[in-house]
């Protein structure tokens, strides 16, 4: 029974790799904070680069500069420890109400969604965000 199990998970891995790529294909990249900046619509991602998704924000949303949203993707990386590459920065055209693939439903929406590892972190994500705190607030 449980190489029955394997396998069943096994499809359901690879089923969920494979709605992730099309997820990813479908998004038209951004290629700088400047260009998301100028377009609408336009979405920061933060995440691996592959399968998890842990933080997604309208640019329009966003006050502080490049460099602290740079910043501030190493720190989210660096608490979700998922992968080396987990703190990936990526500017994608994805208007508000857009599902983006990963197992825990990321959606853009009107301000901040986080993947649930960084609850605890929310308000001081939003206050860097927002421009009103540097990114050693998280610690």
């Amino acid at each position: 029974m449980s190489a029955a199990l394997v396998t069943i998970g096994s499809a359901a891995v690879t089923a969920a790799f494979a709605l992730l790529a099309r997820d990813r294909a479908e998004r038209q990249a951004i290629r700088s904070f400047a260009d998301a900046r100028a377009t609408p619509h336009a979405a920061a991602i933060v995440g691996d680069g592959a399968e998890r998704v842990h933080l997604v924000v309208p640019v329009a949303a966003v006050a502080c500069d490049r460099r602290t949203l740079e910043r501030l993707a190493a720190v989210v990386g660096r608490r979700t420890g998922t992968t080396r590459r987990a703190g990936r920065l990526e500017f994608a055209l994805a208007p508000i109400g857009s599902g983006l693939a990963g197992p825990d439903g990321a959606t853009v929406r009107n301000g901040v969604w986080l993947a649930p590892s960084l609850a605890r972190h929310e308000a001081a994500i939003v206050e860097v965000l927002a421009g009103r705190a540097g990114v050693e607030r998280l610690g």
